[in-house]
């Protein structure tokens, strides 16, 4: 999804833009205690630098990767031994800040942060779902980010979602993505019209005029005419509504007929948007756009033969006690996903190591390498 309704912090932004719920929670995401006595995570930050207590680089207040790895779900380092973390720092800052205001040892105060944490997640997927009609159980929850592996099975269970996928290279997925997508950009031009009073030949003349701007950027970033893809789309309201949608306009020229069914579109998207529409009230076109698409190669994708298989040792390079729960904890193999073949499958309790990120698979979750490399963790 799209939106030219964005926000960064307070400030509206009125350009065309992902459709993203964010929510103020990670690794560096600060846990303390209101004068109440409540327990809160975030949205204060460590940030990289001083970071977490665990990082020795001068932070002393407890966060979310503190918690982790209190709780075994990290090891004596991150970045494939680059950073060194120190158990004794993470759990001398939950004892001090959270522990001892609470009265609850440094294992119980680590559970209620993470649980405090993934609540605000949720909550987020929540908005950016449920609140739109959508059912998380329909769908799999995609984990990315450096933490992202480590909550992702208690988000799913959280949401009764009963699937997720680790893709490859998940902890440094955003930064791939950024350069390898296809590259995208909006010609607009507003032109208010009401219903009943389009000037067709008007918003045709605007239409051509924006994809001769968007041809001269195809040219500018080097794009091949068979990479090309431009699409006309409008956004349109009804009278007196204070916000606007992008509709497609699939059909190649603006006529009578092409505007009554991008007026249908329009009625049809808002149902599905906002459970319901006002056919026969007056709707407004407020901006043309036109929306320029450049593809670019995708990148290879190996396939491999699997040769894993269910408790193989080859891919086990130790192990570590967990704690899932309050009732003690599970000596838990630790994987390295580099040595995972597609094919490979095991039941939880595991730790998927990688340089970027680690997956933790619960002991009522399985572990199943797909066809391209990614984990599927069925709950």
């Amino acid at each position: 999804r799209t939106t030219t309704q964005g926000r960064i912090g307070p400030w509206p932004i009125p350009i065309p833009m992902t459709d993203i719920e964010t929510v103020g929670a990670g690794g560096g995401s600060i846990a303390s205690v209101t004068p109440a006595g409540s327990l809160v995570v975030g949205p204060q930050s460590a940030g990289a630098r001083p970071g977490p207590a665990a990082y020795g680089l001068g932070g002393e207040e407890p966060t979310v990767t503190d918690a982790n790895l209190i709780l075994g779900y990290l090891g004596a380092s991150l970045i494939g031994g680059d950073l060194s973390i120190s158990l004794p720092l993470a759990q001398r800052a939950v004892e001090r800040f959270v522990g001892s205001r609470l009265d609850m040892g440094v294992i119980e105060a680590s559970f209620g942060i993470l649980s405090i944490v993934n609540e605000n997640m949720v909550a987020a997927i929540r908005r950016a779902s449920v609140e739109r009609g959508l059912d998380p159980r329909d769908f799999a929850l995609m984990a990315l980010g450096g933490a992202g592996g480590l909550h992702v099975c208690r988000l799913a269970e959280l949401l009764g979602t009963e699937t997720v996928i680790v893709p490859q290279h998940s902890g440094v997925l955003s930064a791939l993505g950024l350069v390898t997508t296809d590259l995208k950009n909006q010609f607009a031009q507003t032109m208010p019209q009401r219903e009943g009073e389009f000037d067709v030949a008007a918003m045709e003349t605007v239409y051509e005029r924006l994809e001769s701007a968007a041809r001269v950027w195809f040219e500018e970033e080097r794009i091949e005419p068979a990479d090309q893809t431009v699409v006309r789309l409008a956004d349109l309201r009804y009278a007196n509504q204070g916000f606007e949608l992008s509709v497609a306009m699939h059909e190649g020229v603006a006529t009578e007929a092409s505007l009554e069914r991008l007026i249908s579109r329009f009625h049809e998207r808002h149902k599905e948007l906002y459970t319901f529409n006002a056919i026969g009230a007056a709707v407004e076109i407020v901006t043309l756009r036109v929306e320029a698409l450049g593809r670019r190669r995708a990148l290879p994708s190996p396939r491999t033969a699997s040769r894993g298989t269910e408790g193989s040792k080859d891919y086990v390079v130790g192990e570590r006690l967990v704690h899932f729960d309050l009732s003690g904890p599970l000596q838990t193999r630790i994987i390295d996903r580099e040595q995972l073949h597609p094919g490979w499958t095991a039941p939880g309790p595991l730790l998927i190591a990688e340089k970027f990120t680690t997956t933790l698979v619960p002991a009522t979750w399985r572990c199943t390498v797909g066809d391209q490399g990614d984990l599927i963790l069925k709950g």
